[in-house]
């Protein structure tokens, strides 16, 4: 069902039979309501008449699900958390490297 780029292969894809996609999309996977507003410039089935069908009525996939995971991902270990330890390190190296600025 689903075809994953090899380690260290850039860039990074992830293929789903159309099946598992909607099952997914259905199930309220961020991810996959995110493809639907993407840029057409930038996906190669634009011209599938289940992809045109599918986006214009993405906002239909913009359920109370998809708000919940979105904020959990968010404020979760990749989110905020993140960000934050991100920002302390940063902040101790720029002091490290700058204790003038004490």
């Amino acid at each position: 069902n689903t075809i994953k780029n090899p380690p260290n292969f850039q860039p990074d894809y992830t293929i789903h039979e159309i099946g598992h996609y909607i099952e997914l999309l259905i199930n309220g996977d961020t991810k996959m309501v995110e493809q639907l507003f993407q840029d057409n410039s930038e996906i190669s089935i634009v011209r599938d008449p289940l992809w045109i069908y599918l986006q214009s009525h993405r906002s239909s996939f913009l359920t109370k699900k998809v708000a919940e995971k979105y904020i959990e991902e968010a404020t979760g270990g990749k989110g905020l958390l993140q960000i934050e330890t991100m920002y302390k390190d940063a902040s101790k190296k720029n002091l490290l490297n700058n204790p003038d600025t004490l």
